[in-house]
């Protein structure tokens, strides 16, 4: 039909993902003019940069759909592995190794390491994300052991992240999902509730339950029927504490060193502390919130969405393909190196415009805006 034409004609022209410019400046979505109604794609709000979406409603069940899709989709590439984790890694530790050498011209550099510091160290969790469905690399002791070592860089026990996160996929958006505090009431929150909740890891409030989670606490609160869902998380807490705590001490130490020029300016030794309680958990809550935000009630416990790429997200909010995090939670163990074609092939098929966001931070934006007072 001409509606599907255009929409089509949208995707595979990569209008979808990049959008035009209208002559008065403001992006849209550009499709076939045929397409009408249903099939058009525009974007209501330039200020907060929300696309609606409106498209024929098509559910595409997800056993079809992986009909459609051949082996090769499911191929992890050890290149893109190493690109990700080069990509990461190598500011982060860049920012520690010449710290001394900036704050020996001028103390005023702490805030540029204080940023970079802060937004790199809440990358690392795309690290560890992709080892803990073992799509980073081919080698599963790989995947393992530098999700270990990432971990011990921020202070999180990958093994207990790998089997929480397991949880979030299974009963995503239920009380067994370990984000499920991150999200839950949101839809109805007021303004001044939604803003709290938003900033508050800014001033360190998330530190404790970030720590206590990822050694095994996750669902310390759980109901007798959830108990046994929670307990892996707490046996894996238990058996893997020491090789954690252990990692955790000699990376910090070793950190430590490289910020302070091996003591020469002790006081650096506080910046990293300060960006990882403060910086990182507060850019890891605003993502979680525009990922599984819902709308109102009526979308169901399980939801997700997808952000188009867009720059300054992609600076500060997310790496390695994960703002396609509908396509995520449809396969997750799909590399995340193929998410973006995933989209740009069957997006049409499942997405609708609650599922679909210009980017992250317009999300958020409009969530804000729409809140009541």
């Amino acid at each position: 039909t001409d509606t599907r034409h255009g929409l089509d004609q949208g995707i595979h022209e990569g209008r979808l993902r990049r959008g035009c410019a209208s002559p008065d400046f403001l992006p849209i979505f550009a499709t076939d003019r045929r397409a009408s109604g249903p099939g058009r794609f525009m974007l209501t709000d330039p200020f907060v940069s929300r696309r609606s979406i409106r498209m024929t409603s098509v559910q595409i069940r997800k056993d079809l759909m992986r009909e459609s899709l051949s082996g090769g989709w499911f191929v992890v590439d050890d290149r893109y592995g190493a690109w990700i984790t080069l990509r990461i890694l190598g500011p982060f530790l860049a920012s520690f190794a010449l710290a001394p050498l900036l704050l020996a011209e001028s103390p005023w550099f702490a805030t540029l390491l204080y940023l970079l510091i802060g937004v790199y160290g809440y990358k690392i969790s795309f690290i560890l994300h992709d080892c803990s469905h073992g799509t980073l690399f081919t080698s599963k002791a790989l995947n393992i052991w530098l999700g270990r070592f990432c971990g011990w860089l921020v202070g999180v026990n990958y093994d207990v992240f790998a089997a929480t996160h397991i949880l979030h996929h299974r009963y995503n958006g239920t009380t067994l999902d370990p984000q499920h505090g991150e999200v839950d009431g949101l839809e109805n929150a007021s303004r001044g509730r939604l803003l709290n909740h938003l900033l508050t890891p800014l001033l360190g409030l998330r530190t404790k339950d970030i720590l206590f989670g990822y050694q095994g606490g996750y669902l310390k609160n759980a109901r007798e029927e959830e108990l046994a869902v929670a307990a892996r998380s707490f046996a894996v807490g238990r058996e893997t504490k020491w090789l954690w705590l252990s990692g955790t001490l000699a990376a910090q130490i070793a950190l430590a060193l490289l910020v302070t020029g091996f003591a020469e300016i002790p006081w650096a030794a506080l910046i990293y502390p300060l960006a990882a309680t403060t910086l990182s958990l507060f850019l890891a809550r605003l993502r979680t919130v525009a990922e599984h935000v819902r709308e109102d009630a009526s979308e169901g416990w399980e939801f997700s969405r997808t952000h188009l790429p867009n720059f300054l997200d992609s600076l500060i909010l997310y790496d390695a393909h994960f703002n396609y995090h509908f396509e995520h939670h449809l396969f997750p163990h799909m590399p995340s190196s193929r998410l973006g074609s995933l989209f740009e092939t069957f997006g049409c098929d499942y997405h609708s415009e609650r599922t679909l966001g210009c980017s992250m931070l317009g999300t958020l934006a409009g969530r804000v805006r729409r809140a009541p007072t």
